[in-house]
């Protein structure tokens, strides 16, 4: 399955939490309303490049568990 399509889906609650975890990490993903926008797409984008990652935007249910249960290192500046 391709991360766009697990991105559809994962449910608004999910994005909704991972969209507070990277609010609170200083990601700016928007307002947690449970929708992949453009601002939610740049957050995940922003996070993937602190953490070594490819910068894709996508979000995948691996990733969303990272956002949720990793570390705050990843704060961004």
């Amino acid at each position: 399955m391709n991360q766009g399509r697990q991105a559809q889906m994962m449910s608004r609650d999910r994005i909704r939490d991972v969209q507070r975890h990277l609010n609170q990490m200083g990601y700016r993903a928007g307002p947690a309303d449970g929708m992949m926008g453009p601002q939610t797409q740049g957050a995940i984008s922003a996070y993937q490049s602190r953490m070594g990652m490819t910068p894709n935007g996508m979000l995948t249910p691996d990733l969303a568990d990272r956002i949720a249960n990793g570390p705050m290192g990843g704060r961004a500046n």
